[in-house]
């Protein structure tokens, strides 16, 4: 198969780029197999066909039922596409909560997504389970997507990454790329229905949400190492995967 590259934005996504082919221990990540993004409900034909010639047309979309209501994804109603996902409606209200609070500053909204990020690895485990399912049995290459492609996407790619032996370092490397699309993240929660700042949330309180901080990321990690020990055994005993469905995921995306 000869490997399609993109070679500029596709229209209409947010945060859309692949995942670099990383070491992962005695191979590599398999080029273009594996893609992540924000919200897709801003695309049209174009962007539509050029997911096509990369052959990005399986998403799993990490966003909660309320979040998939209020914004469907347009990829449910093309011919070609499947949208994979587990019905869920987990928000981060306390997030909100922070946001609102006329005495917060920046330095709570960041200290909120440490805290957002330390619980990610137990309270999205089913649907990372389903995430890590998925990438198993596509044949094709998948994107992982949520509403900004950072937070819940980028745990859910690190916990893969790691997963399949790439070094943490690298790790971080496509974690912090999503800085590259701040201002584009900061434009889209400032439309109105879009995101906080539309209600009337200060600038600089939005930042600390819209960052990719390699504070956050090394929260998570935190919480693996010390409560779950090696990825591994977090996968087998947190989200349910066996040897052999590990093993099948290594074959699928290393090369």
């Amino acid at each position: 198969m000869t490997q399609q590259i993109l070679t500029a934005p596709v229209p209409g996504t947010l945060n859309f780029r692949p995942v670099d082919s990383y070491a992962a221990g005695e191979g590599r990540i398999r080029p273009g197999a594996l893609w992540r993004s924000g919200a897709f409900d801003g695309i049209g034909r174009e962007g539509l066909e050029t997911l096509q010639t990369l052959r990005v047309t399986t998403v799993f979309d990490l966003r909660s039922d309320t979040e998939k209501t209020r914004r469907p994804s347009p990829l449910l109603t093309v011919d070609g596409f499947t949208v994979a996902a587990l019905p869920h409606d987990m928000r981060s209200g306390d997030l909100a909560a922070v946001l609102r609070a006329p005495d917060a500053t920046p330095e709570d909204c960041a200290a909120t997504m440490v805290a957002i990020y330390r619980r990610l690895p137990r309270l999205f485990a089913g649907v990372y389970a389903r995430w890590l399912r998925t990438v198993i049995t596509c044949e094709t290459p998948v994107a992982l997507h949520c509403t900004a492609g950072k937070d819940r996407t980028g745990v859910g790619m690190a916990l893969l990454l790691e997963l399949m032996g790439t070094a943490r370092d690298d790790i971080f490397d496509d974690y912090l790329r999503s800085n590259a699309a701040r201002g584009q993240l900061r434009a889209h929660f400032s439309h109105p229905g879009h995101g906080p700042e539309a209600a009337g949330i200060p600038p600089e309180k939005i930042e600390p949400v819209i960052a990719a901080d390699p504070r956050y990321l090394a929260a998570m990690f935190t919480v693996l190492d010390e409560e779950f020990g090696p990825v591994a055994r977090y996968a087998q005993s947190t989200l349910g995967l066996t040897p052999d469905e590990i093993a099948t995921l290594r074959v699928r995306l290393l090369g």
